[in-house]
């Protein structure tokens, strides 16, 4: 089931051994799959970026519904883009969806 990403959303998108290459930063590059996890913040999709023609995962967050504070969710994207483990998805787009 496919899915678009809703008004009031954040995400990150999310690829393995994508350093260095160019990613779209708005939700039209992407169409969403399933749902693969939640977690504390938000939720995981497997996605396909539609350019690239291969597929991601993208962390969606609700901000609307947030009990978190923002430099808590800014925190955790700046620790995916800097972590370099490869038992950890890195961070290479981050964008928010009609605020």
């Amino acid at each position: 089931m496919a899915s678009k990403l809703r008004k009031g959303t954040a995400t990150t998108v999310d690829l393995d051994g994508a350093a260095g290459s160019t990613w779209p930063n708005s939700a039209e590059g992407y169409q969403l799959t399933f749902q693969i996890g939640q977690g504390a913040f938000a939720k995981v999709w497997q996605a396909k970026c539609l350019s690239k023609d291969v597929d991601v995962a993208i962390k969606v967050i609700e901000l609307d519904s947030l009990s978190s504070s923002l430099d808590d969710i800014y925190q955790e994207v700046r620790v995916m883009k800097l972590c370099k483990d490869p038992h950890v998805l890195s961070s290479y787009a981050c964008f928010v969806v009609n605020c």
